[in-house]
């Protein structure tokens, strides 16, 4: 069994006020920029504190995406962990300064 339900993908924009800010429980997350390019790429317990920080130190501009998918409660760290690092080499992300949590 995978980490993560299939189907729809929630997305947060920082531009567009009417939206619902993420939750704060576990997932993983990509943020994306104004051209539809993936700049990063994570994991974490709390989407809504991660995205926050994101915000603060600039990963997350006032044009970005946050797109997020919420964990299965049967999720392990090891599972999200896996697909984290799969994700993270696939895409040869630039901003991730590691290749995932090990």
């Amino acid at each position: 069994m995978g980490a993560y339900k299939p189907g729809k993908l929630y997305k947060y924009e920082l531009k567009n006020a009417e939206n619902d800010k993420p939750p704060s429980i576990r997932g993983d997350y990509k943020i994306y920029d104004k051209n539809g390019e993936v700049k990063y790429s994570g994991i974490t317990n709390d989407l809504r504190r991660r995205m926050h920080e994101h915000k603060r130190s600039g990963k997350l501009g006032e044009n970005d995406c946050f797109e997020y998918r919420v964990a299965e409660g049967y999720s392990t760290p090891n599972t999200r962990s896996a697909r984290e690092q799969e994700k993270i080499s696939r895409r040869k992300l630039q901003q991730n300064k590691t290749k995932g949590r090990s």
